[in-house]
């Protein structure tokens, strides 16, 4: 069972949406606030949750905080597997109050509450401060998803299925963090994540894209991405790590996404971000193509 303790739920409070939300997870008679942008649980020491139960992964599983108003829970490729309200968890799924999550033989309880609408004068007051803290700024995103998962979780046994969805996730998201990315969104089959241009090299990002690279080529399970380079806003939740407008930018890269997967790319690089690059890896073109909502037709490469 869990052997850390931390306050009570009411140590975290977020503002969004002119609204206080507080989200925690009752453990037994203790509550465990969901600090930050991703709440870890597992065996190792460095987890929020710390379980010493032989059926509990080093690394089980997270809670990632997307917006401040949405959890997603997501298995890291655990051994014997993360179940909410008794189903086993396959993919990155959203939390929802009262939600049970079973890890080993412990039993935690999703919850999250919002605090009554404030008067007139703090909608004025939350407004402005909304205002002055949206900033725009360049960033490298990717995007990834795994290709034809309808049918992968057809073929493949649930158990095994989530091992392998599970421990893809993970090997993703430490390769990003490791060369400087943030994932801002789990989606389900796949994620979002982005680097900050001013303060990430060129050369970093190329070195999370080869080692996903490594990762497609063992295809446990196939899947494809797409970089861009751009402008996305960023609002109050930008403190979690979180994309809070997507823009014209982030709407052309999952523009890209699609197209890579009707053209059968594994990676597909946008011309922007072909440029942002420049020197850090030689890619090859993969033609030009035009994007629903965009006008012309849009130069690509291919990793």
């Amino acid at each position: 069972m869990p052997v850390k303790q931390a306050g009570t739920h009411s140590a975290f409070r977020l503002m969004m949406n002119n609204a206080a939300l507080a989200a925690w997870l009752d453990v037994g008679e203790r509550e465990f606030p969901l600090v930050g942008r991703t709440f870890c649980l597992g065996r190792s020491k460095d987890n929020n949750v710390v379980f010493n139960s032989a059926k509990v992964s080093r690394r089980h599983a997270l809670v990632h905080a997307q917006g401040g108003s949405d959890f997603y829970l997501v298995d890291l490729g655990s051994s014997n597997g993360t179940h909410l309200n008794g189903r086993r968890v396959i993919q990155p799924v959203s939390l929802q109050h009262g939600d049970v999550i079973q890890i080993g033989e412990q039993s935690l309880v999703f919850r999250v509450e919002t605090a009554p609408e404030a008067d007139d004068q703090f909608y004025m007051t939350q407004a402005a401060l909304t205002l002055r803290e949206v900033n725009e700024l360049t960033c490298w995103f990717l995007v990834l998803d795994i290709e034809n998962f309808v049918r992968l979780t057809a073929d493949v046994p649930t158990d095994q299925l989530g091992r392998i969805v599970g421990t893809w996730l993970a090997e993703c998201q430490s390769n990003i963090e490791k060369h400087g990315g943030t994932v801002s969104k789990f989606l389900g089959d796949g994620l979002l994540a982005y680097w900050n241009a001013q303060l990430s090299a060129p050369e970093s990002v190329a070195k999370a894209l080869d080692a996903l690279q490594v990762l497609q080529n063992r295809r446990e399970p196939p899947f494809r991405w797409a970089v861009h380079h751009g402008k996305a806003v960023f609002g109050a939740a930008a403190a979690v790590g979180e994309l809070t407008a997507l823009g014209q930018d982030l709407n052309f890269l999952f523009r890209m996404e699609r197209l890579a997967a009707a053209q059968g790319f594994s990676s597909l690089v946008s011309e922007a971000a072909e440029k942002g690059l420049a020197g850090a890896h030689q890619t090859q073109p993969a033609g030009s193509f035009p994007l629903k909502g965009f006008e012309a037709e849009h130069k690509f490469s291919v990793w």
